[in-house]
């Protein structure tokens, strides 16, 4: 019978209920501490540096049988009887060697984590605790006759398990004294988390084999389908269900008359628009995340567009996932969905540029070029444990993120908006990567600093997306106490250099060129320019696109003979690496110069009291175009020093106007939106004539 999962998943539990799951979850862990310190009984007398953990032990007994008793009689008695007769093997022979406590499932307590002591150093960190003793798990090879080995010995070594009505564990609210945030202590489910080595390139791009997603899925639900897959800040979806889900939302998909082959939108939350994503893919077709309400031009060729109802195409097919669309979807039986094979060479994604090169362009990604990205990034700024996207699906980094961690088994930690709640769901999961643009990471400084949270586990901030201001990415890095790692890249060509950020650094210094890449400085003629001498930057990769998704418009001004030309200009060092000094749309013409904004912002943020800048073109009442900055500054910020010193160094070239505000309007990758800034600024003048402002 097909299951109401999704429903299920939605549903609300009992506070008994859930606390009954989560005492079960954490009494595993214990147990399995326990049993390997050699303690064969709680009810024995402990040595001082185990006492702590069997106290916990035993609390967690007494708990969990209480709660059992409350549960008897109620409408979760049937789930209590699943769940507890879903426990492994592990917690029935950790249960039974602790003979002190009856054969009791493995869950968790709402006194999850000891609570510190003078003997705290005792404690084992909750890493060491948590980290499951599981033989390694086979990896998952290219060759498709290999997979399907494996995935038959997987098979046969697979537990009869069900699928609970709700896995999500709803944590417990821990009101420290020395925080004014609540935050989140959460125990998964311990499971065997095998980190696959799924995609490599071991030679040409075009004899890199891949699996459809859908097989992917199926081999982590059959191995670890108790991982969790995907969490936010309301729910968790194992890979058990999200393959179920997959595959309903698959067969949905193809009744509403969605084929192969067709490029399809989608304008969803997180969680959602995944699931819908890893649903449409494993059918050969085209997907695209675009939360923004810009038009797609027709000429793309867009069928369908899968909404949350908050935008509605009106001369295309629109399909809303609404729970009644859900709920119709988890009637279908997944065993009548067949496995298409794909053409790994054809588009499977559509991401948009962020405009940096003009109006946004469609950049289609095929599946052996999705895969040869993911493999770099894996080998680069994805090494790592517990990482958290604070970008959507629409942006590359965003999907690029969520692919990785899913053809690795691990499991993806997102949210809806960044908010409190994305903070608080972070440091339940000891999230040790933040994957961010660079407003992302000033936000989450703000937070942190705001609420006095700390966030032990975290290590890295890996940003990417526009010139970050230097100021705050080095507080960032200094608050926090981790590295700070800014890339430079470009969706149609990859990854090109990176620099850990520090106080030294210049903002337009963009670092070291990766090995894969290939950058040279040319002029107008398209001559290619010596070290140190500035010019257009032009940049290739072994995995760069070398056109544009369905359009040929633009494709002769940016890509030639295998090089992809952004607009960007610099130059390189004498040591090799990347300058970056300026955009060609960027520039702002005033009079008969174009005025590079990045130097002037980097002059300006060089002075005390200016947090963040911004320059930009503004039209006087007289149509005189002038060069105007706009300045968020601090109580040091001092205009009259300011303006007199850049008026010196800068001559002519000086902005001529000057205004203070609140913040520097940004967009999803942190692009400044000049457009917005000289609006602000007209709005200040004719304000200011009403003797409501002034602007300098």
């Amino acid at each position: 019978m097909p299951s109401k999962l999704w429903s299920k998943l939605t549903r609300k539990e009992s506070k008994n209920f859930l606390a009954l799951k989560e005492s079960m979850a954490r009494q595993l862990v214990v147990l399995a501490e326990l049993e390997s310190r050699g303690i064969k009984s709680i009810n024995l007398i402990p040595k001082k540096v185990d006492r702590i953990l069997v106290q916990e032990a035993r609390l967690l007994a007494t708990d969990i049988e209480s709660m059992r008793e409350r549960l008897i009689g109620t409408e979760f008695e049937l789930e209590l009887f699943v769940l507890e007769s879903t426990s492994t093997s592990k917690a029935t022979k950790a249960a039974k060697s602790n003979s002190g406590i009856k054969e009791i499932s493995t869950r968790n307590t709402r006194g999850s984590k000891p609570v510190e002591t003078a003997e705290e150093g005792l404690i084992p960190e909750l890493e060491e605790i948590n980290t499951p003793k599981t033989v390694e798990s086979p990896e998952i090879f290219l060759d498709h006759s290999k997979f399907q080995a494996l995935l038959s010995e997987a098979e046969t070594k697979k537990l009869v398990t069900k699928i609970l009505s709700v896995e999500k564990m709803q944590p417990t609210l821990d009101h420290s004294a020395d925080t004014q945030i609540e935050i989140i202590k959460a125990q998964e489910p311990v499971v065997a988390t095998p980190h696959v080595h799924t995609i490599f390139v071991s030679g040409a791009l075009n004899e890199l084999k891949v699996l459809n997603p859908l097989k992917i899925l199926n081999y982590f639900a059959k191995v670890t389908p108790q991982a969790i897959a995907i969490v936010n800040e309301k729910r968790s979806i194992t890979y058990e269900q999200l393959d179920i889900l997959v595959g309903q939302f698959a067969m949905k998909f193809r009744k509403m008359g969605i084929q192969p082959g067709d490029f399809v939108v989608t304008r969803l939350p997180a969680t959602l628009d995944w699931i819908s994503t890893l649903a449409l893919m494993s059918q050969g077709v085209i997907t695209c995340s675009k939360l923004d309400r810009a038009s797609i031009d027709p000429a793309l060729g867009a069928k369908f567009l899968i909404s949350d109802g908050t935008l509605i195409w009106q001369s295309n097919n629109t399909i809303i996932l609404d729970d009644a669309w859900i709920a119709d979807a988890e009637n279908l039986d997944t065993k009548l969905l067949a496995v298409q094979n794909l053409d790994l060479d054809t588009p499977c994604r559509v991401i948009f540029t962020n405009g940096t090169i003009g109006k946004q362009k469609a950049v289609g990604l095929s599946l052996n070029l999705l895969n040869a990205r993911v493999d770099q990034y894996n080998r680069t700024w994805l090494k790592g444990q517990s990482i958290m996207p604070l970008m959507d699906l629409s942006t590359s980094l965003g999907f690029f993120t969520f692919y990785s961690l899913f053809v690795k088994g691990e499991k993806i930690v997102t949210s809806s908006q960044f908010s409190f709640d994305s903070v608080r769901l972070a440091i339940a999961h000891d999230v040790e990567i933040f994957i961010a643009s660079p407003i992302r990471a000033v936000q989450l400084l703000e937070v942190l600093m705001r609420t006095e949270s700390k966030m032990p586990k975290l290590r890295k901030v890996v940003i990417s997306g526009n010139i970050p201001t230097l100021n705050q990415l080095t507080k960032v890095a200094d608050t926090l106490g981790v590295e700070v790692l800014n890339i430079y890249g470009s969706l149609e060509c990859g990854d090109i250099s990176f620099l850990p950020v520090n106080s030294k650094n210049r903002p337009s210094d963009w670092g070291w060129i990766y090995p894969e890449a290939k950058v040279q400085i040319i002029n107008a003629d398209g001559q290619k320019l010596e070290n140190g001498i500035e010019g257009r930057i032009a940049t290739s990769s072994p995995t760069m696109v070398h056109e544009y998704f369905r359009t040929l418009e633009l494709n002769r001004k940016v890509f030639d003979e295998g090089w992809f030309y952004s607009g960007d200009t610099g130059y390189l060092t004498e040591d090799g690496r990347l300058v970056l000094m300026g955009r060609d749309v960027d520039l702002i013409n005033i009079g008969k110069m174009n005025i590079n904004p990045y130097a002037i912002e980097e002059l300006v943020l060089d002075y005390a009291g200016v947090v963040d800048c911004a320059a930009f073109g503004f039209v006087t009442k007289t149509n005189e175009r002038r060069l105007a900055i706009a300045i968020v500054g601090d109580i040091d910020l001092n205009l009259k020093i300011i303006t007199s010193a850049i008026t010196r160094e800068l001559g002519e070239m000086a902005p001529k106007t000057y205004f203070v505000t609140d913040t520097i309007p940004r967009d999803a990758l942190g692009k400044i939106q000049r457009g917005k800034l000289e609006k602000s600024l007209k709005e200040k003048v004719a304000n200011q004539r009403n003797g409501q402002g002034g602007v300098s």
